[in-house]
């Protein structure tokens, strides 16, 4: 043999060693570069996930009640399984290397942050990012992961050792606030990074609400190396920088390597729910955004709510998958919203795959606002979460409840999906939460199903004086009354939200709370929705039929299966994906508030997910990373 033909012949092995790899891994936040939350793995499947028991369960001791100075927890984490190991960051921003198969510690890296910071509540962690440098295989560093901490820190870490790589940086470490943005406050790292080629590339989220000129919802891709600054993409126009802020990526970000594209979906500016300071069109806030992945340019855009008042960001990762028509690959990316549309573009162009109308929406009284007059309405997918209920519609578990519930309602402004926040008070339904929130969707490309999970409850939204707003003890006692309170500086108005809730603390809204859908893409219509999750007080939880509020995502498999925790009852659920019937679940210490995976260890299929529960929700809380498996020779 040759020499040139041994040297083909390597490379083709190592090709097909790597397919097979990444097939049976988990190497990316989402399953894979785009996002779609699918694995080929199907030895767990519908006809054995009965079966499935726990293998192990790890415990990072890294969880908070709130008390002693400490911010309360939320275990939101996927963790990665690459090169034989997996690698998981937690509410305290430590990152952990755990063998796959018995989830014990490799090695534990610690940022020591400062746990008395919050961000929305909570301290928490969504995910790690993977790179490796296939020119310096046998060099420190030469792989590397990748992990945010909610102080603004990047950090690279030697994957075989947790150690710090010095040349990144700041000796392992860039702090994006260090970085000159205008605006006020911070910007905090607590989803994945993305990787391009030796690119690291980073959104952010902030404090949306504390001032109306928050710091800009800047895109940063830093050398995967050096942590030189590559590029950056700035969601604000030049000319409105001195006036407003924020619109920034706080969900996972997706890559198309092929096209040389990456996708972001970003937020409202800020403020959320005041917009007299930014009148002018801010195209990039509120859309999903395709951008050269070597320069950071805009590449193509949509723009999914007009002039955001009802803190409508777009919450999840843009999702990038080939749908199968007629027996043709279309390359489109899906978008799910707080609003409960799903949003489908051409991957290419952005062009929508389905019909966008823009509809005439209600007007603001607010003085000084000035509401878009359309808002772009797809007529497919049909919307997954409910948008709109009238005051009769109110439900209570006994007469006077119901009554309660009305009144409340009746005494709100009530126009549909964009009824415009106002001074004496408006419903907003889908809530603030969504609709949908960052769990997003997974997509299951032998069916054209996309598996997406929704809340259905509404809330009240209002804005007060700021002048009226000046004292935490009133803040505090608003937060007591079930609603959040939250002083804008520098904005005529400030924002006060909560869920509607009964007397006996239960959602005003007609159950079902939350839903588990399955979508075709391909025709846009729901092939089934299902009640789901319920609510744990004390030893008791509610009807199945109710369904519940959850947060997190779902998985999907090509045993057939969906894998999702989300729900606030302390469960853990396989559900068949062609029907929607619970085949599985498993009591868990907490809620699972994050999105699962699944990975092949030395011939057997794991699932894991954490189930630390929700500090926000006042859920139960752990530190508990469960892996199963199936239970005996299968």
């Amino acid at each position: 043999m040759t020499k040139s033909i041994q040297l083909w012949a390597a490379g083709a092995l190592l090709a097909v060693c790597s397919i097979a790899s990444a097939s049976t891994d988990w190497p990316h936040y989402g399953g894979d570069a785009g996002g779609s939350k699918y694995s080929p793995l199907s030895q767990i499947n519908t006809e054995n996930v009965s079966k499935l028991s726990r293998a192990w369960v790890h415990h990072s001791q890294d969880f908070s009640h709130g008390k002693a100075g400490e911010t309360k927890t939320t275990y939101e984490a996927t963790p990665l399984k690459v090169d034989d190991k997996l690698f998981v960051c937690t509410p305290f921003n430590r990152v952990f290397s755990l063998d796959p198969g018995t989830g014990e510690e490799n090695w534990v890296f610690d940022p020591e942050i400062d746990k008395s910071i919050t961000l929305e509540g909570a301290l928490k962690c969504r995910g790690v990012a993977y790179w490796e440098e296939n020119s310096r295989q046998t060099k420190k560093c030469s792989k590397r992961v990748f992990s945010g901490a909610i102080d603004g820190r990047l950090f690279a870490l030697d994957s075989e050792t947790g150690e710090p790589c010095d040349d990144f940086g700041q000796g392992g470490f860039v702090q994006i606030n260090d970085i000159p943005n205008p605006g006020r406050s911070r910007l905090d790292l607590i989803s994945a990074p993305a990787i391009y080629k030796n690119l690291v590339i980073v959104g952010s989220s902030i404090g949306d609400n504390s001032f109306a000129d928050m710091v800009n919802g800047r895109i940063y891709a830093f050398n995967a190396i050096s942590g030189e600054l590559e590029w950056a993409f700035d969601p604000i126009p030049e000319d409105m920088q001195d006036k407003v802020g924020a619109a920034n990526t706080w969900a996972a970000i997706s890559v198309d390597e092929e096209r040389e594209l990456v996708f972001i979906g970003t937020g409202s500016a800020s403020p959320d729910y005041y917009g007299g300071k930014r009148k002018e069109p801010i195209p990039y806030a509120n859309a999903t955004i395709a951008l050269d992945a070597n320069s950071g340019k805009p590449a193509w855009h949509y723009q999914t709510v007009h002039h955001d008042i009802w803190d409508y960001d777009i919450p999840s990762q843009p999702t990038l998958v080939n749908l199968t028509v007629n027996g043709e690959k279309k390359p489109v990316v899906l978008q799910t919203t707080k609003t409960g549309f799903i949003f489908v573009f051409d991957r290419d162009t952005g062009e929508p795959y389905f019909k966008i109308n823009e509809v005439p929406v209600p007007q603001s009284d607010v003085p000084g606002e000035q509401t878009a007059l359309t808002q772009p309405i797809p007529t497919l997918p049909k919307p997954f979460a409910r948008q709109s209920m009238s005051a009769d519609e109110a439900w209570g578990l006994v007469l006077v409840d119901k009554w309660g519930c009305k009144k409340q309602i009746d005494a709100l402004r009530n126009e549909g999906i964009f009824t415009p926040v106002s001074i004496g008070g408006s419903l907003q339904f889908p809530s603030f939460a969504g609709g949908n929130n960052w769990g997003g969707l997974a997509f299951d490309p032998q069916s054209n199903i996309a598996i997406v999970n929704a809340m259905n409850v509404a809330a009240k939204i209002e804005l007060i004086p700021t002048q009226e707003v000046d004292t935490p003890k009133e803040k505090e006692s608003h937060m007591d009354a079930g609603y959040e309170l939250e002083p804008t500086q520098d904005s005529p108005y400030s924002m006060k939200r909560g869920i509607i809730m009964s007397m006996f603390g239960a959602p005003c809204t007609p159950p079902p709370w939350g839903t588990l859908n399955a979508i075709n893409i391909e025709t846009g219509e729901i092939v089934w929705q299902v009640p789901f999750g319920r609510v744990k007080k004390g030893p008791f939880k509610t009807l199945a039929s109710w369904g519940a509020p959850n947060i997190g995502g779902p998985i999907v498999t090509a045993g057939g299966l969906i894998f999702i925790g989300a729900t606030l009852d302390n469960e853990f659920h396989a559900y068949d994906i062609q029907t929607g019937k619970q085949l599985w679940h498993d009591n868990i210490p907490a809620p699972a508030n994050a999105t699962p995976l699944t990975y092949e260890h030395q011939g057997k299929q794991y699932v894991v997910v954490a189930a630390g529960g929700h500090g926000v929700f006042n859920t139960d809380l752990s530190d508990a990373l469960i892996a199963y498996t199936l239970n005996g020779d299968q």
